[in-house]
């Protein structure tokens, strides 16, 4: 079954290759119960995106070819998701919580 399928788990993926992920995963689940967070390696992005159908795609801004890897995932998967840099993450928090108000 398809992640995105099952309506009480929201994905929200994090291209990063650090180790301290805290703020990240405390902004996606302090949007709400649903969204949960999952960091991968950027390396793996394409394929995380395809398998898993995140809702929304963040990227590290201080990632070795950060603003590459933005662009590319924009241009990959924007169409269908929300895809944007950590530099915002409580705006970003906001964002999922209206998201998930929407549906």
């Amino acid at each position: 079954m398809n992640a995105s399928c099952t309506s009480s788990r929201r994905w929200v993926l994090y291209a990063s290759s650090r180790d301290k992920l805290l703020n990240f995963a405390d902004a996606v689940t302090s949007a709400g119960s649903q969204w949960r967070p999952l960091a991968i390696d950027p390396v793996w992005l394409d394929l995380a995106v395809k398998t898993i159908q995140p809702e929304a795609v963040v990227v590290a801004a201080d990632e070795p070819g950060g603003e590459g890897l933005l662009r590319r995932a924009y241009a990959l998967h924007g169409r269908r998701r929300m895809v944007v840099d950590d530099r915002n993450l409580p705006l970003f928090t906001r964002l999922l919580r209206e998201a998930g108000r929407a549906d």
